[in-house]
């Protein structure tokens, strides 16, 4: 899940028996845009510009987006 800290989730996947196919898929997809929004953040600050600003906020919407997502399906899934 974007937003989380990576050790509970690691913790979690493997204590609830999360593939590690699945599990894999998961981390790249939650943690590129994160990734890329500290890279464009860390450009932005050595030499602003419209640019690096841009990918900045593209990948902070990314990231909310996701994380706004896996909460709901979180929520619609211990529903039952």
């Amino acid at each position: 899940m974007p937003g989380l800290p990576y050790w509970p989730v690691n913790y979690g996947s493997g204590a609830f028996g999360i593939s590690q196919r699945d599990f894999l898929v998961g981390s790249g997809l939650s943690t590129i845009p994160g990734q890329v929004s500290l890279v464009a953040v860390g450009a932005f600050v050595a030499g602003p510009s419209v640019l690096a600003g841009t990918v900045v906020v593209a990948a902070w919407a990314v990231v909310i987006t996701m994380t706004i997502l896996a909460y709901r399906r979180l929520k619609r899934a211990s529903r039952g």
